[in-house]
């Protein structure tokens, strides 16, 4: 993203990233339930590690667009991340009382979202210009670091934060990012 230099094409896929993260936990916990017991289950959670997943698979899919070495080195880098976010998910799953066998299934599951997305990040970034691909690129970003500071540091949250207070993060981590590409 900072090789092409496209501050508002990255903005727009950065905002729209957040916004559909924003949008996706709205969602899951209005139709969900909050918090993980023996009785709930992580609903947000789970989502949220299936549009990482599938982003991943996406990512992975637009480095093989790219050249056999990106797609390989893409592959690497994030293999031990998608093996931790199964086990997050998976743990979290087991916590709220899922059986083995949904467990397993849900995992399987990931691993279709990640081949899914990989087929189509090649498929559909072949030949992409530099702005398609800053912003899938700055989208793909702005979930990574929702799933990060939102799903998997719930230990660092000791009182509930608003959507304003979570959105705050990311304008000054775009705006910092913006600024970079400027210099």
């Amino acid at each position: 993203m900072l090789h092409w230099r496209l501050p508002w094409i990255t903005l727009g896929g950065f905002v729209l990233g957040v916004a559909v993260m924003l949008a996706l936990k709205h969602f899951t916990e209005k139709f969900g339930q909050k918090g993980v017991t023996k009785t709930r289950r992580p609903t947000s959670l789970i989502a949220t590690l299936a549009v990482d997943i599938t982003l991943d698979g996406v990512l992975i899919g637009l480095g093989f667009a790219a050249g056999q070495k990106q797609g390989l080195l893409l592959t690497i880098a994030l293999t031990l991340e998608v093996i931790f976010l199964g086990l997050s998910g998976g743990a979290a799953l087991r916590g709220s009382g899922v059986s083995r066998g949904t467990v397993i299934a849900i995992t399987f599951g990931f691993g279709a979202l990640l081949l899914t997305g990989a087929a189509a990040g090649t498929v559909l970034l072949a030949g992409a210009s530099g702005a398609l691909l800053d912003a899938v690129l700055a989208f793909g970003l702005a979930a990574l670091l929702y799933l990060v500071t939102e799903e998997l540091l719930v230990e660092a949250h000791e009182v509930p934060e608003t959507a304003t207070q979570t959105a705050m993060f990311f304008v000054g981590f775009i705006v910092l990012l913006i600024i970079e590409m400027m210099l």
